[in-house]
Order: C-alpha cells, then structure tokens, then sequence
C-alpha cells in the first residue's frame, strides 16, 4: 500500500513541477524506508535469536531513519506549494521529529506514540489529493 502511495505522489509532483532532485531524493528515501519496513516484518524481534533480533533492530533503525528524510523533504514540498494543505506539512514535521526523538531514547511506547500519527497522514494525504483531484 505504501508503494502505491508514494509512486502515486511522485506523479502529483511531477505534474505541479516540483523541484527535480527534491522529488527524486525524497522519492528514492521513501522507497527505501518502504522496503526496509517490510524486512523489519520478515524478521521478528525475537530476544531468544540473536541474529533476528538483531536483524530486526538494524531494518527498524534504517526504516526510521530514511523515513525521516523522506517526510521532512514532503513536509518541506507541502509547506512550499500552494496546491498541498500546510496541515500535511505541520504533521510530517511533528511525526519526524517525533521518529527523531525516539531513535535517540528508543523507548517502545514512544515509537506507538508515532505510529498513529504516521498512519493518519499516510491515509489523510491521498484521501485530501483525490478530493482535490490532483
């Protein structure tokens, strides 16, 4: 589902000219958080198997960290285009510092503190860009 997501936002950028190799990096880091979310999910955080606990911790530390990139680099397009509710960049910019905070006290409620958020703006972007047909 997220795939689908961001190749269809890439095209909506694309067709509002927005900026190249912002769209690309952003594009790129997204895909990139996407794939490791989906290996973090193959490998279960199991403390009694070193090797998926750490394997599952590595793919959750570089899904975070290229999702930060990737939804402050849209916060930023969506705060710079009038076409983009500024809601969509006020919340990217909360959830990413809030992914931020959590990568440095990795404390396991926080990381559901975001999870909510992050799926409210992953379901609330597409549903505001068909209304707005764009």
């Amino acid at each position: 589902m997220f795939l689908l997501f961001y190749i269809y936002l890439n095209e909506v950028f694309k067709r509002e000219n927005v900026n190249e190799r912002l769209r690309k990096i952003s594009f790129f880091f997204a895909m990139a958080s996407t794939v490791f979310f989906i290996l973090n999910g193959l490998f279960p955080g199991y403390v009694d198997d070193l090797f998926f606990y750490w394997a599952h911790g590595t793919f959750a530390l570089f899904c975070y960290l290229t999702a930060i990139v990737y939804i402050a680099i849209y916060s930023y397009i969506f705060l710079k285009n009038q076409k983009f509710s500024k809601i969509h960049a006020y919340m990217g910019f909360v959830i990413a510092g809030m992914i931020s905070v959590f990568i440095f006290v990795w404390i396991s409620p926080l990381q559901w503190g975001f999870t909510l958020p992050f799926f409210v703006w992953i379901f609330y972007i597409p549903i505001n860009l068909l209304y707005r047909k764009m």
